[in-house]
């Protein structure tokens, strides 16, 4: 459980982070395959996904990570 937690406010931190998305979208290169991964990194859903997988090899826990921050993000939207 506290790996869940770590994973989803870790990567909203992430995903929210202002300057170190404006670091991240500096590599942004039409047809390049960096557009792919700074769609994965600038998505908070997405990447609570795979850094779930990654850290608790675990796909159901991955996708209730994934799950409660897509309901968090349409709630505060």
């Amino acid at each position: 459980m506290s790996t869940a937690l770590i994973v989803f406010f870790g990567t909203w931190w992430f995903t929210h982070f202002e300057p170190l998305q404006d670091f991240l979208s500096r590599f942004h290169r039409p047809g390049k395959w960096t557009n792919k991964i700074l769609d994965i990194v600038s998505c908070w859903v997405c990447l609570s996904f795979w850094t779930g997988l990654i850290a608790t090899l675990s796909f159901p826990a991955a996708c209730a990570i994934s799950f409660s921050a897509w309901v968090v993000y349409k709630i505060t939207r």
